[in-house]
């Protein structure tokens, strides 16, 4: 017996699906399948009976249903059959490894909220979902803090303020998934943290093999206003469908295209000092001022 089930990784947690072939130069009488935790060990559940006649491409699939999977775990499809003689043979097949956790973002400071959300396969631009089943499961993280996304592209470095309409530019720091990896990432900029109602997501990296966890999105235009980034990342599992993380920046980025406002400029005069003295009222809401200066 020659189970075929390749190397996967999912976050359904209950159903189990595999496929298995039988070949032998004598009839087959018997034929066993089973998924378990380890490979030709004992099932978790009883071993049900396979079907052993020759089919057109000589592959029957099978499905395990109302199990109870463990987050990391790795399951086997065990197939064991038996021949008109007598002779046994066993065989399992690559692991199929579980899922539950979405992507981890980097060790963030002050965090502001973090959540986890039930949302099916509805999210992301990138999410699959084979046959269209989804996890019942929360599915997607939500988590506000500093340091995992700056604004601007020098790393590491917040800088707050841009007079920039027509692009936006932010870098972030890797987010990491042990079981199914980041496939991709998103970029998205809100009016408040984790929304996308200014710029909707689009894609996070400029390179096509390999991510430089820099942002550059152009073109678009932007209003002068307060902002937020978000990073949206996207793990591998299969069946339950991906598992998303949107690391939301608790800074906000200001774009301001007005100039400081100077008003009530008086200037005075001592004779005994030589001392001209200049008094005057300014103020910028949108970025403040940072440098006065006159002549």
């Amino acid at each position: 017996a020659y189970p075929r089930v390749p190397a996967t990784v999912q976050s359904h947690p209950s159903i189990l699906r595999g496929s298995y072939s039988v070949r032998d130069v004598t009839p087959v009488k018997e034929v066993e399948w089973a998924f378990d935790l380890s490979m030709k060990g004992d099932a978790t559940k009883a071993w049900a009976k396979g079907d052993f006649e020759v089919t057109n491409d000589g592959i029957h699939n099978v499905e395990g249903r109302d199990l109870n999977l463990q987050h990391a775990g790795e399951y086997f499809l065990n197939v064991r059959a038996m021949n008109d003689v007598g002779l046994k043979g066993i065989s399992s097949s690559r692991p199929m490894l579980v899922d539950f956790e979405p992507p981890l973002t980097p060790t963030a400071d002050a965090v502001v909220n973090e959540e986890m959300k039930a949302e099916g396969c509805t999210i992301g631009r990138n999410q699959v979902c084979p046959n269209g089943e989804a996890t019942d499961r929360d599915n997607h993280r939500y988590i506000e803090a500093w340091k995992m996304i700056y604004c601007g592209l020098v790393r590491d470095v917040d800088d707050s303020y841009t007079k920039v309409t027509k692009f936006a530019v932010a870098n972030f720091r890797e987010h990491v998934d042990p079981e199914s990896d980041v496939i991709a990432y998103d970029w998205s900029l809100g009016f408040r943290p984790c929304a996308d109602n200014a710029v909707g997501r689009r894609q996070a990296h400029t390179h096509a093999d390999s991510w430089d966890y820099e942002v550059f999105a152009f073109p678009m235009h932007i209003e002068p206003g307060y902002y937020y980034h978000n990073i949206e990342s996207t793990n591998g599992c299969g069946l339950g469908g991906s598992l998303l993380t949107t690391a939301c920046h608790a800074g906000v980025l200001t774009v301001d295209i007005t100039y400081p406002i100077v008003l009530g400029v008086v200037a005075t005069y001592e004779d005994a000092t030589r001392r001209l003295t200049l008094t005057y009222t300014g103020s910028d809401p949108e970025s403040g001022i940072v440098v006065a200066e006159w002549g």
